[in-house]
């Protein structure tokens, strides 16, 4: 009985300090592995993003600009799967599913909450947007795309 009691204790113990560590460090984000086709297509962006040194913004731009011009289920995917992360400034990305309209409602729900896996890659979580970023980011474009906006530069609250 002395036994049970002390186990029961030491595994109230570890939940406590489990617990404690989780709010701390806040949520874990689930994860969500990418499929083939789509990171085939965020891995050349993500790739020059990552490297180490200065990273050649205007190549980096022409990537994201290509992307934007292609059409189809998983280059509306890997836009969405950029905005989990920082890809710039320009915020092509976001306006890009904006543009794309309601079909990408779905994808930003699918996304928002969840941390992308591109398979062949293994990128730092620091290359990730921050919780606050990331919701901003999400909203700002779900906002957008149900009033019909076309981009950022048309939503009056920003």
């Amino acid at each position: 009985m002395r036994f049970s009691a002390k186990v029961g204790c030491s595994l109230l113990a570890v939940i406590a300090v489990a617990a404690a560590q989780v709010n701390a460090s806040g949520p874990n984000p689930e994860t969500v592995v990418v499929s083939a086709p789509v990171a085939v297509l965020v891995r050349p962006i993500l790739d020059e993003e990552s490297e180490a040194g200065p990273h050649d913004q205007r190549r980096l731009g022409n990537l994201l600009y290509e992307l934007t011009k292609k059409k189809g289920p998983a280059v509306d995917e890997a836009l969405v799967v950029l905005m989990c992360f920082y890809v710039g400034e320009s915020q092509e990305e976001v306006d890009a599913v904006i543009l794309r309209g309601k079909r990408m409602l779905p994808l930003l729900r699918k996304y928002e909450d969840k941390k992308p896996v591109v398979p062949g890659r293994t990128y730092p979580d620091s290359m990730l947007k921050g919780a606050l970023s990331k919701s901003n980011a999400f909203q700002g474009a779900a906002r957008a795309i149900q009033h019909g906006w076309k981009s950022t530069a048309d939503n009056p609250g920003e």
